[in-house]
């Protein structure tokens, strides 16, 4: 497919409305990289237009709030802590915290399921 004039020139005027780094930032974006490398975190997040190094169960008590004492699958709670946080994190990653939650006793399993997907989970009551 051949692009036309007005879609060129387009284009030209997008590419020359890119901003080109400075040595000063790319000074300041290289020691930003090596002091999150010398962070000894388990994850990073992205917040407030920056990369936040962090806990892995950083997202713990945002889970423990969506969650009531009225039984919920893990799957409905996955998408519904996913849509909370609004964070790029993977469905993986919140069921994994899910289950640290459960082995540590503040979730109970309510119904278990040989899928953990369709488990259904509550508030530990003690």
């Amino acid at each position: 497919m051949l692009a036309s004039r007005e879609g060129l020139k387009e284009v030209r005027t997008d590419i020359l409305k890119q901003k080109h780094l400075t040595e000063e930032t790319i000074t300041e974006y290289a020691k930003r990289w090596g002091k999150l490398l010398n962070e000894n975190t388990s994850m990073r997040i992205w917040h407030a237009n920056d990369v936040k190094s962090v806990n892995i169960d950083y997202f713990d008590q945002r889970i423990i709030s969506l969650v009531s004492r009225i039984p919920i699958s893990v799957g409905e709670l996955t998408a519904d802590v996913l849509k909370a946080i609004s964070a790029p994190v993977s469905d993986w990653y919140v069921m994994k915290r899910i289950e640290a939650l459960l082995k540590k006793g503040v979730l109970q399993v309510v119904i278990p399921n040989k899928i953990f997907y369709n488990t259904i989970v509550q508030l530990n009551e003690e």
